[in-house]
């Protein structure tokens, strides 16, 4: 492997790490939306941005030669980090209560208004379930591009559903 694709691999998985949470604590630091405020939020991210990165490995190890054992470990980070978002999204962030009004309002319209479609079809259905599927039918990198389209679906109503709703 070459020198500085090594390097990269060693400074990029702790530079997305720190900044994949760093982001969830400025999300937490708009204190007039109330949805963004979850303690769940930094681990949330930080399972989105190993997905991402695995899907993305994934990707490239189809279209370019890897390390074989990189290429596995990037697969598996892929596929354990999708069944966790999933269930993260499912069960922490929508299954639970939300403690004010407006954080409510704003799952609301994630789930069930203006945001219904993009999160059901396009952040679980096509960047969940299929990309399961998928996985099953031996197909990781159509899967691995498939949830990236499903993480922009949810981060895009993740962004925009609480800016929405008025804080007073």
């Amino acid at each position: 492997m070459l020198l500085w694709r090594k390097l990269a691999m060693y400074l990029g998985f702790p530079l997305a790490i720190g900044a994949a949470i760093y982001t969830a604590y400025l999300f937490g630091q708009a204190e007039g939306r109330d949805f963004w405020q979850s303690p769940l939020l930094p681990f949330h991210f930080l399972v989105q941005a190993i997905m991402a990165g695995g899907a993305a490995l994934t990707i490239l190890s189809a279209l370019t030669p890897i390390e074989e054992g990189f290429a596995k470990l990037s697969f598996h980070a892929f596929t354990i980090s999708l069944t966790l978002n999933l269930l993260m999204i499912l069960l922490g962030e929508f299954g639970s209560k939300h403690s004010t009004d407006t954080a409510r309002a704003a799952a609301h319209m994630i789930t069930q208004g203006k945001y219904k479609n993009l999160f059901w079809f396009g952040a679980i259905g096509l960047g969940a379930f299929f990309p399961i599927g998928l996985i099953y039918a031996g197909l990781a990198p159509l899967a691995a591009l498939s949830t990236l389209i499903g993480l922009y679906c949810y981060e895009h109503a993740f962004v925009m559903a609480p800016q929405h709703i008025p804080n007073s």
